[in-house]
């Protein structure tokens, strides 16, 4: 067969190889849209980009065949055409498919490199096949190989370039990735093209012989420069929308940036400080240019700077990362509690741009508040100690502990002698600052072996660890009593503090916190009966407690059933030995009990606040008493009546008095009111003027139990004073003690002088009467000459012994 000669028409060449960079240029900028929109749009523009591909591609191969001029005409086969352009662009989507999906890895670019190259040999193929000529097979298919791998690696090289992430210069990527992608593309083919020798083809049909080849090669370049134009013009004209977008985008940030409350700083995915808004200026006292290119770390405290990297390292791996409290250093050197919330800055596609948002709220008031409110719910308002709920956790927390390490712990109930006493005379500001004094004396004694806390009122407890017995609690326990009793001073008077201690210890008196706790505050009652410093716990002190309880109960209901009566002590004239007056005590006759004496419910209804009630019912009981007894003719006849200490805290105990006096209708200087040494010896200004005050009354005002105080006698001078009973305990001893009859005359000398009366209790013996008479005592009581009588037996005495 013979072979055909040709020469090429360097023009349509140039133009085919110019075609193939322009589609590629087209492509490359595709592939920038498709890397940064979504993945809804990114199918609208790979179908896009595979059109244009695909007829660049095509029609570069029949341009470049075109450029062929051969001793004879070239026919063309117009169907291989149409399957050639049809496979082009169907190649191209596949390649633009798998490179919007997996674009930045290596196995991917060589994926997409190898596919566009099966892309060009189909098409070149599939043209040579269209020409209706014969080829030299062997010589062809070498050529073909060999500008197909340079080809391939020429792709490779330009998708690598163009997959290079760099924010400089990005257009001109597109060009040199387009240049050298094109020239590779057409170098394929016009390579293999070369290298081919042609002969006539005897079987050729042709179907384009009317149409000359440079005029079908104008119409094949028109045509695809056209779509390419369209293309190109649909992707101007959408970047221009989106500039338009992203400028508004960009002003309504930097609103929001500028404009923000909080702190709002960019980051590159080093750690390093882009830019920092007004906001976090402001908050953290730096200047934009004093923090920009800085690492984040340095600004961050070192406890909060791991916990910090681990979730800087989550949000660079597409995470947002919310509400990460972290301690920043302000330039003036102190830390402030941020809220920080690290945002990374994702493309339209999803992937991580350049750096990371951080936005930070100033929560160091708000945690400040919440740390105060915590520890207000843990803690004693007054005193700062724990309060009853983190004692208890404490305590249970140390239960666990001993029993696993097999140690006892001790628990010390406290409460105070004579608070009340002291809070309702004195009132609460000087309470609450003994209050205050104790829970420091308490922590400094502690500290290091033990924990205190305030369970209300004037209850302390005392948490002992890792303790060695009881001998060792009785030795920590007589030091924190000392400790206590420390007299307090203050401005205007000096305390002299005492309290009771209950002891429980674990694990002998109680498995759990409440039991161990219930059984330290029985004890601790033992204590206050006895009058002793502290009281360990017993068994049988649980029985005490019901009965006590129990007894409680009824004491709360007697003045209701009427089982309260008053029994009346003569006060005899040691002189003429007529009965003066008498003293009204209180009895307690209990349904099933029988009588109940004093000394059992006194202090009971102290610690309960019956005795307000209680000393409210003596008072008016005896004033009416006397009243009958005046009217019966006894006119001269005085009563005298107990006043607690709490009854004489009360802020209307003068008002109270003068009401009873008033409905009872007894003459005022008819009634008597004994006061303890103890209330005596407070000697407030509270007191001077309340005892003023029921002197001008015209009630006489005594002190009981004289004697068995500790202060000064000073007392006696200030106070507005009628008379003093000298106590039992001076009495029973004058026949028999040489100093204890000193004391008494000495009292008795001392009472006379400052014009004071004076009474001795508790005469039994005929040689005590002998005795107080030689040295002119004035009145006298005791079982010598009667013990307390109810009122009719009372009269009966009367009647024997009083002067009408």
């Amino acid at each position: 067969m013979i072979e055909m000669l040709g020469t090429y028409n360097w023009s349509l060449m140039l133009l085919s190889v110019l075609v193939a960079v322009f589609a590629s240029y087209t492509v490359c900028d595709l592939t920038q849209r498709i890397r940064q929109t979504t993945r809804r749009a990114v199918n609208r523009w790979v179908v896009g980009g595979a059109v244009a591909m695909g007829t660049g591609i095509w029609a570069m191969h029949f341009l470049a065949i075109l450029a062929l001029q051969l001793d004879e005409a070239i026919t063309y086969d117009l169907d291989l055409m149409v399957l050639a352009l049809a496979s082009g662009i169907l190649f191209s989507y596949l390649s633009l498919y798998l490179y919007s999906r997996h674009s930045g890895s290596r196995r991917t670019l060589l994926l997409v490199s190898a596919c566009l190259t099966l892309t060009n040999l189909a098409l070149h193929s599939i043209a040579i096949l269209g020409m209706g000529l014969l080829t030299d097979s062997s010589a062809h298919l070498g050529y073909l190989l060999t500008s197909s791998l340079l080809g391939m690696i020429a792709i490779y090289f330009a998708l690598r370039m163009l997959n290079f992430r760099c924010t400089k210069h990005p257009g001109r990527r597109s060009v040199y990735s387009a240049l050298l992608l094109g020239t590779a593309l057409s170098g394929i083919h016009v390579s293999a093209l070369l290298g081919m020798d042609f002969r006539p083809d005897p079987h050729a049909q042709s179907e384009l012989d009317l149409i000359h080849g440079e005029w079908l090669a104008i119409m094949i370049g028109m045509v695809t420069m056209i779509i390419q134009i369209v293309l190109m013009w649909s992707l101007h004209d959408e970047r221009h929308t989106a500039s338009q977008q992203a400028v508004r985008s960009t002003r309504q940030f930097d609103s929001l940036y500028n404009n923000n409350p909080d702190l709002v700083v960019s980051l590159t995915p080093l750690g390093e400080v882009i830019s920092l808004n007004p906001a976090g200026c402001q908050m953290m006292g730096y200047s934009p240019e004093e923090v920009v290119g800085h690492h984040f770390a340095e600004y961050v405290l070192e406890r909060d700077q791991e916990k910090t990297f681990y979730h800087f390292g989550l949000a660079l791996s597409g995470n947002p990362q919310h509400a990460v409290e972290v301690s920043v250093r302000h330039r003036d050197g102190q830390y402030r509690e941020m809220q920080v919330t690290t945002i990374p800055i994702l493309t339209e596609a999803g992937q991580l741009d350049d750096g990371l948002y951080v936005i930070a709220k100033d929560v160091t008031d708000r945690l400040s508040a919440e740390r105060t409110i915590l520890h207000m719910a843990y803690h004693d308002a007054l005193t700062d100690l724990p309060n009853r709920r983190l004692f208890i956790e404490e305590l249970e927390t140390s239960m666990a502990t001993a029993a696993e390490k097999g140690e006892q712990i001790a628990i010390l109930f406290l409460d105070l002698d004579r608070f009340k006493r002291i809070n309702d005379s004195l009132g609460h500001n000087v309470g609450d600052l003994l209050l205050q004094h104790i829970s420091t004396r308490l922590q400094e004694a502690l500290a290091g072996i033990g924990l205190a806390g305030r369970f209300g009122g004037d209850e302390f407890i005392v948490l002992l660890r890792g303790v060695n017995g009881s001998e060792e609690v009785s030795l920590l326990t007589g030091s924190l009593y000392e400790i206590i009793c420390q007299p307090l001073e203050t401005e205007e008077q000096e305390f002299k503090i005492s309290t009771s201690i209950g002891i429980a210890l674990y694990p002998k008196d109680g498995q759990d916190a409440m039991t161990l706790i219930k059984n330290a505050d029985t004890a601790m009652y033992r204590a206050k009966e006895a009058r002793i410093h502290y009281q360990f716990y017993n068994d049988l002190m649980n029985e005490e407690t019901a009965e006590r309880l129990a007894l409680e109960q009824d004491l709360t209901r007697a003045l209701e059933r009427d089982e309260f009566v008053l029994h009346y002590q003569p006060k005899v004239d040691i002189a003429t030995g007529n009965i003066q007056g008498a003293e009204a005590l209180i009895r307690w006759y209990h349904p099933k009990k029988g009588l109940i004496p004093p000394d059992k419910f006194i202090p009971l209804a102290e610690e309960t606040d019956m005795i307000l009630q209680i000393g409210d019912w003596v008072l008016r009981t005896a004033c009416e008493q006397n009243k009958k007894w005046h009217t019966a003719g006894y006119t001269d006849l005085q009563i005298a009546v107990n006043l607690s200490a709490m009854q004489f805290g009360q802020t209307h105990l003068v008002d109270r008095v003068a009401h009873v006096l008033h409905q009872t209708g007894l003459p005022s200087e008819y009634l008597e009111l004994e006061i303890t040494e103890r209330v005596a010896m407070q000697e407030s200004v509270t007191v001077i003027e309340k005892l003023q005050q029921l002197t001008e009354l015209g009630v006489q005002i005594s002190i009981d139990d004289f004697g068995t105080g500790y202060s000064s006698l000073s007392y006696l001078v200030k106070y507005p004073i009628h008379a003093i009973k000298m106590d039992r305990s001076f009495v029973s001893e004058v026949i028999d003690d040489s100093e204890q009859a000193l004391v008494v005359k000495a009292i008795l000398s001392m009472a006379h002088s400052l014009g004071l009366h004076v009474v001795a209790e508790g005469v039994e013996e005929l040689g005590q009467l002998e005795f107080l008479q030689t040295y002119n005592c004035d009145e006298y009581q005791g079982y010598y000459f009667s013990r307390p009588l109810p009122a009719p037996e009372f009269e009966v005495l009367l009647a024997q012994h009083l002067v009408r």
